[in-house]
């Protein structure tokens, strides 16, 4: 471990600055997230209401938006680098089961009218 972590908590101090939040700090790495949690629930209830019309706009959501995190490594020379990360939970798998079940209930809604 390096003794001296000042551009990793540079690297974390300029994060914060721009809207991020610190979700973990280990050793000479961290873990900052940008955005906000989709409202699954929300999602859940609108896909059902919807009869699976919404389900599709979830996985998307689920996928490409909400949250975003960001690895922060500490070098042995000393620099930082950054790599994208997913974390993935049991409501993307709920996501994407609901909206393929649900593309079967669209299809014979459109071909029966």
């Amino acid at each position: 471990m390096i003794a001296d972590r000042e551009p990793l908590m540079r690297a974390i101090a300029e994060a914060r600055a721009g809207g991020a939040r610190l979700e973990s700090l280990q050793g000479n790495s961290a873990v900052i997230v940008r955005g906000r949690p989709p409202t699954h629930t929300a999602h859940f209830l609108l896909t059902i209401v919807s009869l699976g019309i919404w389900g599709p706009m979830w996985v998307a959501w689920e996928l490409f938006g909400g949250e975003r995190r960001e690895l922060l490594s500490l070098s042995e020379s000393g620099e930082v680098a950054r790599r994208n990360v997913r974390k993935w939970t049991w409501w993307t798998g709920v996501a994407i089961l609901v909206a393929l079940g649900m593309i079967p209930v669209m299809l014979a809604i459109w071909k029966y009218g």
